[in-house]
């Protein structure tokens, strides 16, 4: 199975252009399904050895025991999402008759409530990047943070960022949204900020 596995995050990178960090991240989780499936099923196995119920006790032990600790909802939604994926990919390659994720269900997130920094937390963040020695740091974190606090922006979209998405003349910065969407935002604050 892993070699199946190694197309799999082959065909990711070179004809689906995923990041670096979901290759990595899909990666991580395949092996450690596979590390669960090999106790299991043996060293030689197929994706068509693997059934709905082995995925399914999978998530459980990911429940109660998990690799080094047990795992909560949100990374068993994250696991599964890439064994979903991943045999999505072999039963389209011809691999599989049947694809035994298809239909199972991803586990309940409870979304934790956000806090967003007060304004005197956001003032001494950027006071605290303002101690910076390096100039061209004190600028760059400045920018940086500035940009998170106003745009709400992720970290990849921030790293994303070319000189071409930020318009001064319109007072505008165009963020590539995770998924494909673009969005052109006022950066509000970048005029105020003292340097």
């Amino acid at each position: 199975m892993r070699q199946v596995i190694k197309r799999f995050l082959n065909h990711l990178e070179s004809e689906k252009n995923a990041s670096l960090l979901t290759i990595e991240t899909y990666r991580y989780d395949l092996h450690k399904f596979d590390d669960y499936l090999v106790k299991r099923l043996g060293n030689r196995f197929l994706p068509g050895d693997v059934t709905r119920d082995h995925i399914r006790d999978y998530l459980k032990w990911l429940s109660e025991v998990g690799h080094q600790k047990p795992n909560g909802p949100s990374a068993r939604a994250r696991a599964l999402a890439g064994i979903r994926s991943f045999f999505k990919y072999a039963h389209h390659a011809g691999l599989l008759r049947d694809n035994p994720a298809a239909d199972i269900p991803l586990p309940k997130i409870r979304l934790a409530e956000v806090h967003a920094l007060s304004r005197e937390d956001c003032e001494r963040l950027l006071r605290m990047v303002g101690t910076n020695r390096s100039p061209f740091r004190k600028i760059r974190d400045r920018a940086m943070i500035v940009t998170f606090l106003s745009t709400g922006a992720r970290l990849g979209e921030i790293v994303r960022l070319d000189k071409s998405d930020i318009d001064l003349h319109q007072s505008t910065i165009r963020l590539h949204r995770k998924g494909g969407e673009v969005n052109i935002l006022p950066p509000g604050g970048f005029g105020q900020a003292e340097t």
